[in-house]
């Protein structure tokens, strides 16, 4: 009875191990098996399996033993007949003389919880010399075989010539027909003293009555520019960069009365609070703050010397 059970047993395992090895079949060819030295070979290898199993493919480098790939497919992927199918092909060649083998190829895969190993079947391929006739007479060297050429062989050489033509004749054509520009002479501009740039542009705000028109905050903007642009330019004050208590403290060592600067400085007052607190100063403040740097500007206007010889000359 123990004897049946064993047997029994061995039954099943051998049919296991059956089901096994044709979940998974791997088969190697080449097209031929004798080859002459340097000649190429079409090895190809099949893997079908009846489930994805996670299946590794082999990564190769260029040779397999003596045989040195030339060329080699992608691996080619398919489902055909419940099988899961895929090759791939190469084209291998040999130069030496003898009889070499192309080695297995071991593809790992999943089955279960355990991995396994398949190999493909080594291959052996016969590489031999050409038949050389011996009896055969020595022929002579061939003469130089002369190559009919045409113009395509050749353009190169047009397009380079034709570039270089097209260069030059730029060239001549920039240097003696380009029409040139003509010549703009610069129109000096005597630049005015700084009062009496300051006076002009204090007539134009005047004349422009935007204060009178509501637009308080340009007015103050203005005369406020139009003060700084002339303190920098008649005293060297960085003005136009300063704040308003920065000019403040710049205008101390200004040789001019004390009611021009404090009058300056209500100015700067009001001028901040009607560019950034919207207030509404009244008409007389508007009348008077021109009036005010209208004669700061006349009090510390530069005066000019004329020498002797300036006079004479004039």
């Amino acid at each position: 009875m123990k004897k049946h059970c064993l047997h029994i047993i061995l039954l099943l395992l051998l049919s296991l191990t059956q089901v096994a090895a044709a979940d998974m079949q791997v088969i190697s060819s080449v097209d031929k098996q004798e080859i002459l030295i340097g000649e190429q070979v079409t090895f190809r290898v099949d893997v079908s399996s009846e489930a994805d199993n996670n299946l590794v493919w082999p990564l190769l480098g260029d040779t397999l033993n003596q045989f040195e790939i030339v060329e080699r497919s992608e691996v080619d992927s398919s489902f055909v007949d419940g099988l899961y199918k895929r090759s791939q092909t190469f084209k291998v060649t040999c130069f030496d003389s003898g009889q070499f083998a192309i080695p297995r190829l071991h593809f790992r895969y999943q089955e279960g919880n355990s991995g396994r190993v398949k190999s493909s079947d080594a291959i052996l391929i016969k590489v031999g010399y050409p038949e050389v006739n011996m009896q055969a007479e020595i022929k002579p060297i061939k003469d130089i075989m002369k190559v009919e050429l045409s113009w395509m062989d050749y353009w190169k050489w047009i397009a380079g010539g034709l570039l270089a033509l097209s260069l030059l004749a730029f060239g001549i054509w920039y240097l003696f027909f380009r029409k040139k520009p003509e010549e703009v002479e610069e129109v000096f501009v005597p630049v005015l003293p700084p009062h009496e740039h300051a006076l002009q542009r204090l007539d134009n705000l005047e004349a422009a009555k935007l204060w009178q028109s509501g637009k308080v905050k340009d007015y103050y903007s203005e005369l406020t520019d139009i003060l700084r642009e002339y303190m920098e330019r008649r005293f060297d004050i960085p003005a136009m960069e300063s704040t308003s208590d920065e000019i403040v403290a710049a205008m101390k060592p200004i040789n001019v009365k004390g009611t021009v600067k404090e009058r300056l400085v209500s100015l700067l007052q009001m001028a901040d609070l009607a560019k950034f607190a919207k207030m509404v100063p009244s008409v007389e403040n508007n009348v008077q703050s021109m009036k005010d740097v209208r004669k700061f500007v006349t009090h510390t206007r530069q005066k000019v010397v004329q020498t002797q010889e300036e006079e004479q000359t004039a």
